[in-house]
């Protein structure tokens, strides 16, 4: 995930697994992490949202695993 969101209104706006399988996408559900996960094994997969529950890192958007990400750079995960 190159820019992932810092703030809830910048999740709102975020459209995951956008495609060309799925040109729409999904939105964000706030009962789960914001991260975008993409499957590197399976090249028909398109990405997804994290299923993890957040509550940590920026705004409190990520799962404990995802929020490490931004502790360790602060400016860019």
């Amino acid at each position: 995930m190159r820019n992932p969101p810092r703030t809830k209104e910048a999740a709102k706006k975020y459209i995951y697994g956008l495609t060309s399988f799925n040109p729409e996408g999904w939105f964000y559900s706030q009962h789960r992490c914001a991260w975008e996960i993409r499957p590197c094994s399976l090249r028909l997969y398109s990405p997804f949202q994290c299923n993890k529950a957040p509550g940590f890192g920026p705004d409190k958007l990520y799962c404990k695993q995802h929020a490490k990400r931004f502790d360790k750079h602060s400016a860019d995960p």
